[in-house]
């Protein structure tokens, strides 16, 4: 099952991919997209974690 997210992230990648196929945008545009894109998921990704990793810190501090 998708989530809304990677809804979302499909239909970008679909009309990247349309315009690129258009050539509207070059290349390099498109490679720099995507590793931007890349980027962000890994900051999500360690934001995500480090909150996990305190939240789990604070629960055993607690308990």
């Amino acid at each position: 099952m998708l989530s809304t997210l990677d809804m979302v992230s499909y239909q970008k990648a679909l009309s990247l991919l349309d315009l690129f196929k258009a050539r509207e945008i070059h290349l390099v545009d498109f490679l720099h997209l995507q590793f931007m894109t890349c980027v962000i998921k890994v900051i999500h990704l360690n934001t995500f974690l480090s909150t996990s990793c305190a939240w789990v810190s604070w629960l055993r501090t607690r308990y």
